[in-house]
């Protein structure tokens, strides 16, 4: 098990792991393992959080360009729709 502060949401789903940049650049390999199994990693300097350590899947998923307000309206035609939208 790599070391780090494992955080929990109020249901007790994990949500996070933290580690210092420090333990991170110790520990790299099992670090980008978690990250690839799944879990939110998020990476500290003196204790204040600075950057998140995703999967692949999952940044896939984070940076896929969402439908527009529009786009998700059914039924209306591009024609119809205001300027600039």
């Amino acid at each position: 098990m790599t070391p780090g502060i494992e955080v929990y949401l109020p249901t007790g789903d994990r949500m996070i792991k933290r580690y210092s940049i420090e333990e991170a650049r110790a520990n790299l390999d099992g670090v980008v393992q978690e990250a690839e199994d799944g879990t939110q990693v998020e990476l500290t300097r003196l204790g204040k959080p600075v950057a998140v350590l995703v999967g692949v899947e999952a940044f896939e998923r984070l940076s896929k360009k969402k439908p527009g307000f529009w786009e998700g309206l059914p039924g209306v035609p591009a024609h119809s729709r205001p300027l600039g939208d």
